[in-house]
């Protein structure tokens, strides 16, 4: 959820932006550039902190995973890696 700061009293019905539907527990969320970055049950989460909405989810491996985009060897950008990519 992201609510606007200010305000007075109830203010659910006009200082939050948006609310998303995620359940696991964002202990330590890292903003950059507009983004927010989170970890949570082997899942490396990314939202858009303007809207909300999903730029990617990754399942983290035990390292035999292949690599994802934006990781060492593909030779491909990751939305939140080098150059930023889409989203």
């Amino acid at each position: 959820m992201a609510v606007r700061a200010g305000g007075e009293g109830d203010v659910t019905k006009t200082r939050v932006l948006w609310r998303g539907t995620e359940r696991s527990r964002i202990g330590t969320p890292v903003v950059d550039d507009g983004r927010i970055y989170w970890f949570g049950n082997h899942v490396a989460n990314c939202i858009n902190a303007a809207t909300g909405k999903q730029v990617y989810q990754v399942r983290l491996g035990g390292g035999s995973a292949s690599p994802g985009p934006g990781q060492p060897g593909t030779g491909q950008q990751g939305p939140g890696g080098p150059g930023r990519g889409p989203g």
